[in-house]
């Protein structure tokens, strides 16, 4: 599998089924806590109401605008402790790994660094 680093977006969005959900679709933000580049925040979204997500407000550049990544919340625990316990195959694995890459190294591009991945 080849990743393509400047489409990764757009790809990630036709093959997992993503979407960008506006910011008036999400509820009342209450703070979790600080990472190194921005707050979290816990709350709901209209687009998908049985679910708690997170929303991470990253500053990417003075040239762009204020983004913000959206994150399903885990209160289950770190990814760490998930693939300790969750069964999954290695091809689920690598797919995982991959992702976290593509993301990463989109961040990497921009010059942004990320210390608790």
């Amino acid at each position: 599998m080849t990743i393509d680093i400047k489409n990764w977006f757009q790809i990630a969005v036709e093959n997992y089924n993503l979407k960008e959900i506006p910011y008036d679709d999400f509820g009342i933000l209450k703070y979790v806590n600080r990472g190194a580049f921005g707050n979290v925040y816990c709350t709901s979204c209209n687009s998908i109401p049985s679910e708690k997500v997170a929303v991470k407000e990253i500053y990417i550049t003075e040239d762009d605008d204020e983004k913000r990544i959206k994150m399903f919340l885990n209160e289950g625990g770190t990814l760490r402790e998930y693939l300790k316990t969750a069964i999954l195959s290695w091809e689920k694995k690598v797919e995982l790994a991959l992702q976290i890459v593509e993301g990463m190294s989109y961040l990497h591009n921009k010059m942004i660094t990320h210390r608790d991945l």
